[in-house]
C-alpha cells in the first residue's frame, strides 16, 4: 500500500484541490472491507457513481435540512435527559439494552480499522492476515455488532407494522456516540483556556436569559469547508453538537477536579477511525440556575 504525507500548504493544495479527484477514493483495508460489508457504505466506497447515488439517498431519506429539522423533537429529549442525567447523578437514561455493548465492540472496532497492520503494508501475502489474528477478531466482533443492528431494524419493523411513530422511537433506538467525542474535545479546549470558557458561557446566558432552558430553534441567538468529498451529514452532525453543547454551557458551571490544573490535562489521542481521547475527561459540573430577566 502505497502512503503519500502532505507537509506542507502547497501540497494540501495539489492534492485537495488540483488533483482532488485522484485521491477521492479511500484505501482498500482487509478491516474496511469486513467491517464495512465489503466497502459498500458511504464512507468507504469508492468515488464514483455508486457513491454518488448512495449519498444522494443518505441526502434525500435522512441528512437534508427538512429531515434533520424533523428529528428535533427527539434530539430535544435527548438532551433533556442529558441535562436532568447531570442533575441528578447517579441516574440512568433510558437506552436500549444492547447499547453499551454495541459501543463497546463498535470502539474496538474502530482501533482496529485505525491501527498499524502489516497486512495492509503486503496486501499480496494472504497469510499475514492469518498470523495477525486481526483478520479474524474483526470479522467476530463485525457478526456480533450485525446481530444488535439486525435486532434495532426488527425493532422498527415491528413499531411500524403497528403503527408507531417513529419519534417514539426515541427511548429504545440505538444512539449515535461520535458526535458525543466532538462535545468531549469542545469542553477539554474550553477548560484549558478559562477565558474561552467565560466567554462561552457569557454568551449563552445572555442571549437566553431568564429563559429555563431553550432549543434548536433558538439556536440563531447564538453568534456562532469545501471539497468534492465533503461529508454530506455536516449539517445533521452540527445540529447535534450545537444544541447539548450550549445547553451544558447554559445551565452548568464547570471546573476541574481538585488538585488539578488544565496544564496537567492529557491530549493524548487513542488510535483509531475516530479522534477520541485515550483517557476519560473528568469535570465537577454544578448545576447554575437561569438568571432572572
Amino acid at each position: 500500500m502505497s502512503v503519500v504525507e502532505v507537509t506542507s500548504l502547497e501540497m494540501a493544495k495539489e492534492v485537495l484541490k488540483t488533483h482532488d479527484l485522484a485521491f477521492a477514493s479511500r484505501p482498500k483495508l482487509v478491516a474496511i472491507e469486513i467491517g464495512c460489508y465489503n466497502g459498500t457504505d458511504i464512507a468507504s466506497s469508492r468515488y464514483g457513481a455508486y457513491w454518488r447515488q448512495i449519498r444522494k439517498i443518505c441526502v434525500l431519506e435522512l441528512l437534508s435540512a427538512k429531515n434533520v429539522r424533523s428529528f428535533s423533537s427527539i434530539r430535544r429529549d435527548e438532551v433533556c435527559r442529558l441535562i436532568e442525567y447531570f442533575r441528578s447523578l447517579p441516574a440512568f437514561g433510558k437506552v436500549i439494552k444492547e447499547q453499551d455493548e454495541c459501543m463497546r465492540l463498535i470502539k474496538e472496532v474502530s482501533g482496529l480499522v485505525g491501527g498499524f497492520d502489516v497486512a495492509n503494508i503486503f496486501p499480496s501475502l494472504k497469510y499475514l492476515h492469518m498470523l495477525s489474528g486481526k483478520k479474524g477478531r474483526i470479522m467476530y466482533l463485525h457478526h456480533k455488532i450485525d446481530a444488535i443492528v439486525e435486532n434495532v431494524i426488527n425493532e422498527h419493523k415491528q413499531n411500524l407494522a403497528t403503527g408507531k411513530m417513529n419519534g417514539e422511537l426515541g427511548d429504545e433506538d440505538l444512539i449515535d456516540k461520535l458526535h458525543h467525542q466532538i462535545i468531549t474535545w469542545a469542553m477539554e479546549e474550553m477548560m484549558k483556556n478559562p477565558s474561552v470558557l467565560i466567554k462561552a458561557q457569557a454568551e449563552v446566558k445572555d442571549a437566553f436569559k431568564g429563559n429555563e432552558t431553550f432549543d434548536e430553534n433558538d439556536a440563531e441567538e447564538l453568534k456562532y469547508l469545501n471539497g468534492r468529498r465533503i461529508c454530506p451529514g455536516i449539517s445533521f452532525g452540527l445540529t447535534n453538537v450545537y444544541l447539548p453543547l450550549a445547553q451544558l454551557l447554559y445551565h452548568f458551571d464547570w471546573n476541574l477536579p481538585t488538585g488539578i490544573n488544565p496544564s496537567d490535562f492529557d491530549l493524548t489521542e487513542s488510535v483509531g477511525l475516530a479522534v477520541i481521547r485515550k483517557s476519560d475527561l473528568y469535570l465537577i459540573a454544578t448545576p447554575y440556575p437561569p438568571s432572572p430577566e
